[in-house]
C-alpha cells in the first residue's frame, strides 16, 4: 500500500530512508568526524545526495567505481 504513493525517484528513497533514520544517521556522522575534525559540518542534502550515489553503485552493479567520480 506504500508503494502507491510514488511518483518520482525521491518517494522510493523515502521509503526506505525516513527522515527519523536519516537525521540519526547524521547525528551519528557528525559525532564520529568531529572527534578528528572540531569544525566538520554537513548538511541533510549532502547526506541524502551522498546515500544517493551509493544506491547509484550498487544499481551499475560496479562496487569499485570511485566514488568521487560519481559528483
Amino acid at each position: 500500500s506504500y508503494c502507491r504513493h510514488v511518483r518520482e525517484p525521491i518517494d522510493a528513497f523515502r521509503l526506505l530512508l525516513d527522515d527519523g533514520l536519516l537525521r540519526h544517521i547524521c547525528q551519528c556522522t557528525l559525532e564520529y568526524a568531529r572527534l578528528t575534525e572540531e569544525n566538520f559540518q554537513m548538511e541533510m542534502y549532502e547526506l541524502e545526495a551522498f546515500l544517493g550515489l551509493l544506491f547509484l553503485k550498487g544499481a551499475m552493479n560496479n562496487k569499485n567505481f570511485p566514488s568521487d567520480l560519481l559528483w
